[in-house]
């Protein structure tokens, strides 16, 4: 499941020496040659391929079905479906393929990958262009043009998929409750807070709220108390998954030696590197933070094999003089805690 226009297409003819059929459900004409078809008609559209990639699958009717077909008809294809809207796709293959799907959540680049396809040199460098623009690929691989893109994205493309959802009837108030999301970074925040500000029922507020995180937009950490698993509060902080996101939502492009907001956009990215190192390898992160008394640990990491704490500070200067709090150790003795820089990220991915 992705997020609009993260870079999910994919071009290649072949992976790893197999096969591979890219068909984009975007175009009509693929749509209605994948709907309501045998599977012998199926494996004649789809030819000879070892891997299909349906793009934007949940576009095509009883897409589910058409899936289950050729995964129980050619044992030896493999079959991709990916979409934005991963409520509508989730809807739409989750019961066809029971046991026999495997779910990947894709956000915009981490800055692992882009320090990968680049070099941790280049991501030292435009460090503070990504605190201020994000990472979506456009504006990674076009810097110059990444204010015309976030415009592009948060004008119309953000909300697209759940404004076609039929759940939604007031799309002006979506709009309010994620720039309410978006001013409230790095804090906690409670849905009758939000309700208040946008003038919405709880009710209302909170089934929006998971419309937004379905669609990736949001990203919610819960707080957790102490090594029982059971403490976790009923308190949460709402995250926008990409800062360039966030900042076109409060029109904020400010250089960071004019902004007051370099902590909590610091904090964004680090709680989304951490999620995206799980998630892109396949797994389900359990991350939390820690919050006693005002005093706060902003990355509890409770996922299995990967267990660790992460407090967040931008620069190596403001990294020395942290401390962390001892009723935190007191709660977490066996968690290893680290003090995450920008100047070394990358031991998030430790």
């Amino acid at each position: 499941m992705f997020i609009r226009l993260i870079g999910k297409k994919i071009e290649e003819k072949s992976y790893n020496g197999k096969k591979v059929n890219y068909i984009s459900c975007d175009d009509p004409t693929a749509r209605a040659s994948l709907s309501n078809k045998g599977s012998v008609e199926l494996r004649t559209i789809i030819g000879s391929c070892e891997i299909v990639i349906l793009d934007e699958a949940q576009l095509v009717e009883n897409i589910g079905i058409t899936i289950k077909l050729l995964v129980d008809n050619y044992p030896d294809l493999q079959v991709i479906a990916t979409g934005s809207s991963s409520f509508d796709l989730a809807n739409k293959i989750v019961e066809p393929l029971t046991g026999r799907s495997f779910e990947f959540s894709f956000y915009s680049m981490s800055l692992q990958e882009i320090e990968f396809n680049l070099s941790r040199s280049n991501v030292l460098s435009r460090m503070n262009n990504f605190l201020i623009m994000g990472t979506y690929p456009a504006v990674v691989s076009q810097p110059e043009y990444a204010l015309d893109t976030l415009q592009n994205i948060s004008g119309g493309f953000l909300y697209k998929d759940i404004l076609a959802y039929e759940g939604i009837r007031k799309p002006e108030l979506l709009q309010k409750i994620l720039t309410v999301i978006a001013r409230s970074q790095g804090s906690e925040i409670s849905v009758q807070s939000i309700a208040n500000d946008t003038d919405a029922s709880q009710h209302t507020v909170s089934n929006y709220i998971y419309l937004l995180e379905q669609a990736h937009l949001i990203y919610t950490l819960r707080s957790v108390e102490s090594n029982d698993i059971t403490s976790i509060r009923k308190k949460k902080k709402y995250f926008i998954t990409d800062t360039g996101i966030r900042n076109s939502l409060v029109g904020g492009y400010l250089s960071i030696e004019t902004r007051s907001d370099v902590g909590q956009l610091w904090e964004m990215i680090c709680v989304m590197e951490r999620i995206k190192f799980h998630t892109n390898s396949g797994r389900i992160p359990k991350i939390y933070y820690w919050r006693y008394n005002d005093q706060e640990v902003d990355i509890v990491d409770l996922t299995p094999s990967f267990e660790s704490a992460f407090e967040c500070t931008w620069s190596l200067k403001g990294s020395k003089s942290k401390k962390i709090p001892k009723a935190f150790l007191q709660d977490f003795p066996n968690l290893k805690v680290s003090i995450v820089h920008h100047e070394n990220f990358w031991i998030l991915y430790e």
